[in-house]
This record gives C-alpha cells, sequence and structure tokens, in this order.
C-alpha cells in the first residue's frame, strides 16, 4: 500500500510540471530566408543617335556709315546637313562622347547662286557625374569652313569648351562656354579668335516629348589684320520640340532661331546689323536607348560653337 501510494504521488507529479516544462522549452520554428530579388539590369555602356535635318533661313541686313544709314538688303539661304554623336559609359559617373556633323549652306536670292558652304567638324568630350543628375566635361573638337572645293584659304578651327547639364524632376538644363580659333587658312591667318556662351532649359511632358528653349552670345574679332581688325556680336534664341515616334526608334522634330549680329568693319567706319530667322525640320534615330529623356541623359552635349558647330544639335 505505501508503495503504491508512493508511485502515484510520483506520476501525479510528473503530470503536473510537464506543461510547465515543455513551455519553458518550445521547439523553435524553422528559419524561412527570403529569396532575393534579382539585382536590376545594368544599362546599356553605349548610347547614340544619328540625325539628319533641313532648314530655312532669311536674314535682313542694314548697312550704316559713320553712324548714317545707307541701304539695306534681304537674303535667303537652304541648309542640308546630319550628324552623328555616341557615348561610352565607362562606369556609372564617367563617360567619353563623340561627335561628327556637317551642314551645307546655300545662297538662294542671287541671280547667280554662290558654291555652297559648308561647315562641320569632329569633337571629343569628356563626362563626369550621374545621367540622372548632374553632369560636368570638357570638349575639344577641331573643324573646317568654306565654299566650293573648300581650299585651304577657308579655314580651320579648334574649339575647346566647358560644359555642364543637370537633370531634375521633369526638367533638364545645360549650359557650355568656350573658346575657337583659327589655325589654318584665312582664319590662322587673320589670327580670327571666337569665345561663346549658350544655356539650354528642356521641359519633359512625358519621357517622349521635349521641349527646349535656347539662348546664346558669342563674339568673334580678329586680330592679326593690319590693325584694322573687324569684329561682330551676335545674340541667340531658340526654341525646339521633339517627338518620338511610337514604339520605333525615330523621333521627328522642328525649330525656330532667331539671330541679330552687329558687325564692326575695322578698315571703315562701317557697321551691318543682321537679323535673320531660321525654321528647320529634322529626323534622329536613337541607338542604345527606348526613350528621348533617357537619351538626352546620355548623350548630353553637342558643340555649340558660333564658326563651325552644330546649331541644329539637341539642345
Amino acid at each position: 500500500m505505501r508503495k503504491t501510494t508512493v508511485l502515484g504521488l510520483t506520476l501525479l507529479s510528473t503530470v503536473a510540471f510537464a506543461p510547465t516544462a515543455f513551455a519553458a522549452d518550445p521547439v523553435p520554428p524553422p528559419i524561412v530566408v527570403a529569396p532575393q530579388p534579382p539585382p536590376p539590369p545594368a544599362p546599356p555602356t553605349l548610347a547614340g543617335y544619328v540625325d539628319a535635318h533641313f532648314g530655312m533661313r532669311w536674314a535682313y541686313e542694314e548697312i550704316f556709315f559713320d553712324g548714317t544709314f545707307e541701304f539695306d538688303e534681304e537674303f535667303r539661304e537652304n541648309v542640308l546637313g546630319g550628324a552623328g554623336r555616341a557615348a561610352w559609359n565607362i562606369n556609372p559617373s564617367l563617360a567619353l562622347q563623340m561627335d561628327a556633323w556637317f551642314n551645307m549652306w546655300q545662297l538662294l536670292d542671287e541671280e547667280e547662286l554662290d558654291d555652297p558652304e559648308g561647315a562641320g567638324g569632329v569633337g571629343m568630350h569628356v563626362v563626369f557625374g550621374s545621367p540622372t543628375g548632374i553632369r560636368f566635361g570638357a570638349l575639344a573638337s577641331v573643324g573646317r569652313i568654306g565654299s566650293g572645293t573648300w581650299s585651304a584659304d577657308d579655314g580651320t578651327w579648334v574649339n575647346l569648351a566647358g560644359e555642364l547639364a543637370a537633370t531634375f524632376g521633369a526638367f533638364r538644363v545645360s549650359t557650355q562656354g568656350g573658346f575657337s580659333l583659327g589655325i589654318a587658312g584665312d582664319a590662322a591667318d587673320d589670327g580670327e579668335r571666337a569665345y561663346y556662351a549658350v544655356a539650354n532649359a528642356t521641359f519633359y511632358p512625358t519621357d517622349n516629348l521635349a521641349i527646349t528653349g535656347h539662348a546664346g552670345w558669342d563674339r568673334w574679332y580678329e586680330t592679326d589684320d593690319g590693325g584694322d581688325n573687324d569684329v561682330e556680336t551676335t545674340l541667340t534664341v531658340g526654341a525646339r520640340a521633339e517627338l518620338k515616334i511610337g514604339a520605333t526608334p525615330m523621333s521627328i522634330y522642328g525649330g525656330y532661331a532667331f539671330d541679330r549680329a552687329v558687325f564692326l568693319n575695322g578698315d571703315d567706319p562701317e557697321t551691318i546689323v543682321t537679323r535673320s530667322h531660321m525654321v528647320y525640320v529634322g529626323v534622329r534615330m536613337l541607338l542604345g536607348r527606348d526613350t528621348l529623356r533617357a537619351l538626352d541623359n546620355a548623350v548630353p552635349f553637342a558643340d555649340w560653337n558660333p564658326i563651325y558647330g552644330d546649331p541644329f544639335a539637341h539642345r
């Protein structure tokens, strides 16, 4: 009887304390590791475009001699040209951009048409910064201007410039300032020089629609023409709109530019004031990017120098 009582108390104690023991030392749940999402694909390292455009320019000149108005004249020109630009994104904050462009101008309002005048060049930009933030860099280019067969006397130039672009929200702004000098032909013989500054602002209502305003100033002058050196100062304003065509890699654009130039003849007390209006249309083929905005961020600059630069390049 005594043994039975002791055994019963032992069993009762075990049953009573068992839940407490199990509660104090629960079995941990299994550890589940969530799968990591794949990293986003890196953007292509190359981007660029090819461009073709056509434009017309109307100009009105007033000639003053010793401050007195003498006469005026008007003329009209056509222009046909093209360009190609490509950027190699070496890493997220460093890129190299290469440019090549050419424009051919034809005077229309003469009894006998003059030989067409050409201007074009090649250039390289070294660009730092984020494509979706602030980018800055330096440009070096070489180009030529001339007419007919482009003899050596027409002029070879180089241009050196600094540039800056910033993207924020639906806007993008860019600036460039540089110095150009003649290194061969008449441009070198006369010691021709030019310096300039441009500013551009683009609004993107959508990623495939860009509306741009442009303003620029430049001063061209001679340094070695026997002391009677000519000077010309020009102000430019303009606007441009571009639209990508659906799912194709093509875009179309059109624009307008107004120039006012004041030329001072160093040989005579003569001043020529020229006002011109230009309209143009063009087409671009996008390479390496699917939207206008992404392409403009990836290929951010052009050469806008006033001598042989590309006035039709995307601003």
